[in-house]
């Protein structure tokens, strides 16, 4: 925020109306007279100086009337608000709303410092360009590559108790963000609608405006800030965008300070699923980063079951196996699949086959990895994050290689799995006897493959990958 009132602020005269252009020429023609006079310039001379600056105020004053335009680095907001009136209540209402500017501008300065080379920039939309509906706001959003465009009538003929106000009539608003498929772009909208549980109204009395612009103020930043951190959000901006809907988390009377909670807890969770999954070859620091997010999730929406599953992961991969295991314990009311499925490899990392046969059977019991999307999902996580397991953290977790292969179909990879930890099983007779009849099976399976009938094992047979084997060493 400048350090320097506006002429709009002194005056109440908008400098981008021709009276504007009237009034800063006069003004410029009294100076620049007045100190031609003083120097004794000659008057061609005089002529020249005085035409000069009258070029200069009208550049000046064309430049002003055009549309605002951002660049790629910045996330833009622009702010629209046409008043009626005039006189004196036109001169206040002018100097109230450049105010209010003035205030926004101080919200994006400590709302999203400049960082990563972002910036967050609000501009004022000039007067004579105006927005009659949503088509209004989206072709202005895409001629000036704004993220945010939010406008509004004020009117000052109304009274209020006794007192001039300017009341801001009904705020509207258009976003720009990444094309979303048609279950997000739902989503997307129910979250945007969220917003609307804002107090009213947008008031501010001429008698007490500095208390009341910052009051405005701030309900139209914050507003303004979930807005636009769920376009980042969409957009892939994930720091940005948790930064600014955390800011929006403080009122609990506010439908949007809940909704901000849950979309930062989603968004800090969700980044670890899917290709950042961490596995046992993700370094320390990572698996770190990965349970801090999910701590944080947490404190912010204790029904994130994303978060459950990464800490549990994260947990468990860093050697903390009771805070793995509690983490799993509270994720379990939301997947009971998922909880016997962190159970069994939890057993087997301690050496426990039999209990971890028990989880295994119980998840395939629940009928998990039914669906084209279910196996693909368990080809890329589960079996992916057991093959590195059985490299980095030993051969027990071959069994759950197997079994999970398996079930997917794939029977080479199966076998080869249960081969392996076939002579680690001594004194597990339950387990032992298990792996020996699926190694019967998928023997024979083997010699007559199309006597294999689940239509599971089917959709999956081509998915499932092929694990790394390590060379042993020539003789």
């Amino acid at each position: 925020m400048s350090a320097f009132p506006s002429p709009e602020s002194l005056t109440g005269i908008n400098f981008e109306g021709r009276r504007g252009l009237l009034g800063a020429s006069v003004a410029v023609l009294a100076i620049l007279a007045s100190a031609t006079a003083v120097l004794g310039i000659p008057l061609p001379w005089n002529v020249v100086v005085v035409a000069a600056g009258q070029a200069a105020v009208l550049a000046a004053w064309l430049a002003n009337r055009r549309l605002p335009h951002f660049k790629k680095n910045e996330i833009g907001m622009l702010v629209s608000v046409r008043h009626n009136g005039n006189g004196d209540a036109a001169a206040k209402s002018e100097q109230i709303l450049v105010g209010l500017l003035n205030q926004l501008r101080s919200e994006a300065a400590t709302a999203l410092p400049d960082r990563g080379g972002v910036r967050f920039r609000i501009r004022r939309l000039p007067n004579h360009i105006e927005i009659g509906g949503t088509e209004d706001g989206t072709r202005i959003l895409e001629r000036s590559r704004a993220t945010y465009v939010t406008w509004a009538n004020a009117a000052t003929a109304g009274r209020a108790r006794g007192e001039s106000v300017l009341d801001l009539g009904q705020i509207r608003y258009c976003l720009r963000h990444a094309t979303l498929e048609e279950q997000q772009n739902r989503s997307f909208t129910e979250a945007l609608d969220d917003v609307h549980g804002l107090p009213a109204p947008y008031r501010v009395r001429f008698d007490n405006d500095v208390e009341d612009l910052k009051s405005v103020a701030d309900r139209l930043a914050l507003a303004a800030k979930y807005h636009i951190g769920l376009a980042l959000a969409a957009g892939g901006w994930r720091d940005q965008a948790i930064s600014l809907l955390e800011q929006c988390v403080g009122d609990r009377t506010l439908r949007l300070h809940h909704r901000a909670r849950r979309e930062v807890a989603a968004l800090r969770a969700s980044y670890w699923m899917g290709p950042r999954w961490p596995t046992a070859r993700t370094d320390r620091p990572t698996l770190e980063a990965a349970r801090d997010d999910a701590i944080a999730a947490l404190a912010m929406d204790h029904d994130c079951s994303f978060a459950y599953q990464v800490r549990a992961n994260a947990e468990f991969l860093l050697g903390n196996l009771p805070e793995a295991s509690r983490a799993n314990d509270l994720h379990k009311r939301f997947s009971e699949v998922s909880f016997h499925v962190n159970r069994a490899v939890f057993d087997l990392d301690r050496g426990r086959f039999d209990e971890a046969l028990a989880h295994y059977q119980r998840a395939k019991r629940l009928h998990f990895g039914r669906t084209p999307s279910e196996i693909e999902g368990l080809r890329r996580t589960a079996v992916n994050w057991l093959c590195d397991a059985v490299e980095v953290r030993g051969n027990n977790f071959n069994f759950g290689l197997a079994f999970m292969s398996d079930y997917l179909g794939d029977t080479q990879l199966a076998l080869e799995a249960y081969s392996e930890v076939l002579p680690s099983l001594d004194g597990f007779s339950t387990v032992t006897a298990f792996v020996t009849e699926r190694v019967r099976i998928l023997r024979a399976e083997v010699a007559q493959p199309e006597h294999r009938g689940d239509p599971v094992h089917v959709q999956a047979r081509s998915a499932a990958p092929r694990r790394r084997r390590k060379r042993r060493p020539q003789r």
